[in-house]
């Protein structure tokens, strides 16, 4: 039997866990500082935009190098570790940028690709599980087997309140326990299952599983909600395939097997 009041396993059972005071004010108003700055200079390559406003940031590292020092903070490896092990890796960094401008709402889904180097970004390597091929903001991308999802995790840092009001992230419970869903049966789930608002506090951190159904509405009364969206992973990809991005938990160097 599971025990619901042990983090790991409520996020093994629930998939996802809401953790308040993950970041102090002083780390909420500096990366506040370096994401407004960023995203006064952004290129198309990084930037994704509703209408002209921006929404979201890809290739977070790229944009904001700094935020590679997320990986070390104690309080993030606290959320980290007892779910993936102490040998986790950061593998990919997001910015959502909810507000009156770029008010955006998105459907009920899994995240089922991940950002991956390969020896030739323009031939796709045959590698058996991974499969379809993509490419985002000039990054490949593939969605890895269902074992590869299971052992990862993304942690939701939020820089803004997150209100019933605001487009808050919804989930629905146990989803993830389920591998990949066929649209039939997502309806299936929407249709029998209550959707959870995650609502939380300034400095707050949402961790979930990649494969729990989540949606998020549009704002009702629009108010900035930036959330910094860090998925990690486990384990090693096979080769030829790598993590676009491999950061220790905890710092250190982890030097990728394609340069």
């Amino acid at each position: 039997m599971i025990r619901r009041d042990s983090y790991g396993d409520r996020v093994e059972l629930e998939g996802y866990a809401i953790i308040p005071g993950v970041l102090s004010v002083a780390e909420v108003e500096r990366w506040r500082a370096e994401v407004d700055s960023a995203s006064a200079t952004m290129t198309d390559v990084d930037a994704v935009r509703d209408r002209g406003s921006l929404y979201a940031i890809r290739n977070l590292f790229d944009v904001i190098p700094a935020l590679r020092t997320i990986a070390t903070l104690p309080a993030v490896r606290q959320l980290v570790e007892p779910v993936l092990g102490p040998k986790a890796l950061l593998v990919k960094g997001m910015l959502f940028d909810k507000s009156d401008g770029a008010n955006w709402g998105v459907f009920w889904h899994q995240d089922l690709s991940v950002p991956v180097r390969i020896p030739d970004p323009k031939r796709h390597p045959d590698v058996p599980g991974f499969g379809p091929w993509t490419r985002k903001g000039g990054v490949v991308c593939v969605q890895p087997p269902v074992t590869v999802l299971e052992r990862m995790l993304a942690v939701r840092l939020h820089l803004d309140p997150c209100t019933a009001d605001n487009g808050p992230l919804r989930v629905l419970a146990g989803s993830h326990r389920h591998a990949r869903l066929s649209d039939a049966a997502t309806a299936e789930w929407t249709r029998t299952h209550q959707p959870i608002e995650c609502l939380c506090d300034v400095g707050a951190a949402i961790v979930m599983r990649p494969l729990l159904l989540h949606s998020s509405p549009k704002c009702t009364v629009p108010a900035r909600r930036r959330v910094l969206h860090f998925e990690f992973a486990a384990d090693d990809l096979p080769s030829p395939l790598d993590w676009h991005e491999r950061i220790p938990l905890g710092g250190g160097v982890a030097a990728g097997r394609n340069g």
